[in-house]
């Protein structure tokens, strides 16, 4: 109940400082926060996500250290379990999970590399973050109801921490910008691969007063499934889909191409798009994240979300015809507040 209420006054006000989208629509059919003023305030890390770990349950199964450090959101179980490099789904399936995000059924976990200052190795604070559910296709919704349910245990990483140049980097599913209202945001069209490219210290808001200019990650998970799922036991990287290249993982998801699913991935899931935003809007040259240069960015999600929760997500906020403001209007407490941006930025965007 408190979850939406809270929504639902949010809706009404329409006032939401919204973080850069990724690459292509602005809104989202499903949004939920997992850190800042809209989340559930559960987590005890930067703005209220879950905290950092030096862990990675879903690439490093089975080691206690992972290479780097990471910043999680969402489930709260993860962390708090006595070897949280050996999670799996059942420790995180509880009737006493809690998560970060608004949205009490998802009990996913979301993680990604901190973001540090080079001369003093202090965190940069992270202001917000917001998963995006949309129909496979990248659609704000699917009429035909073709879209369904990530399956339980879905393990997938989106990047490559071995990415050795920026030019390497692919910006059409991951990418740096300076925020939602700012002329330099993916949905204007652009899409840096480090934050030095982005350079926020020059961006400036579309509509003065609107908003406000932070550094902003996007990641964009694939949605066309084979109906496979690796073996989530083994210790190693235990991935259904990895971004990285060389890595032995059976990739058993892909990006839609040409608009459509490539051939023996025809089962169609969500596209799921992570952003968040740090309180910083400098050149971004002072700044790496934890596992190297900009162009390293990468982005984990692994599907503890309760099933029923997810379920409904996809049928009432995806597999519908009614339009983007009606679905969050109407039902706030699964869908989520929408993002509301100014008629410039959506000129662009178009």
């Amino acid at each position: 109940m408190r979850f939406t209420l809270r929504r639902k006054a949010v809706v009404l006000a329409a006032v939401l400082t919204a973080a850069a989208a990724s690459p292509g629509q602005a809104n989202a059919q499903g949004i939920v926060h997992c850190a800042g003023s809209n989340s559930s305030g559960i987590g005890t890390g930067d703005a209220a996500s879950v905290g950092l770990g030096q862990v990675d349950p879903i690439v490093q199964r089975g080691t206690p250290v992972s290479s780097h450090m990471h910043q999680f959101f969402g489930s709260t179980q993860l962390l708090q379990l006595r070897r949280p490099d050996r999670a799996n789904y059942t420790d995180l399936q509880n009737s006493a999970a809690t998560t970060s995000c608004d949205i009490a059924t998802d009990t996913a976990a979301y993680w990604t590399p901190p973001l540090s200052f080079k001369a003093t190795g202090a965190l940069v604070p992270v202001r917000r973050m917001e998963a995006y559910y949309l129909a496979w296709n990248n659609t704000p919704t699917d009429p035909a109801g073709t879209t369904r349910p990530f399956p339980a245990d879905l393990r997938i990483v989106a990047g490559d921490t071995t990415m050795a140049a920026a030019t390497l980097m692919d910006t059409g599913h991951l990418s740096w910008s300076c925020g939602n209202f700012s002329n330099k945001s993916n949905v204007a069209g652009f899409r840096f691969a480090t934050p030095a490219e982005a350079r926020c210290d020059q961006a400036q808001l579309l509509k003065p007063g609107h908003g406000k200019v932070l550094l902003t990650a996007a990641v964009q998970f694939p949605s066309c499934w084979d109906g496979l799922l690796n073996n989530h036991a083994a210790d190693g990287n235990t991935a259904d889909f990895t971004g990285a290249r060389s890595t032995g993982v059976v990739n058993h998801l892909a990006y839609v191409q040409g608009e459509r699913c490539p051939a023996g991935f025809g089962r169609h899931l969500p596209t799921l798009r992570v952003n968040i935003s740090w309180n910083y809007a400098g050149d971004g040259r002072g700044v790496q994240l934890s596992s190297g240069p900009g162009y390293t960015l990468h982005g984990d999600f692994f599907n503890t979300w309760k099933p029923t929760g997810l379920q409904d997500m996809v049928r009432t906020c995806i597999n519908t015809s009614l339009t983007e403001i009606q679905v969050h209007e109407r039902f706030p407490g699964i869908c989520g507040p929408p993002i509301v941006v100014p008629a410039t930025h959506q000129a662009r965007a178009s």
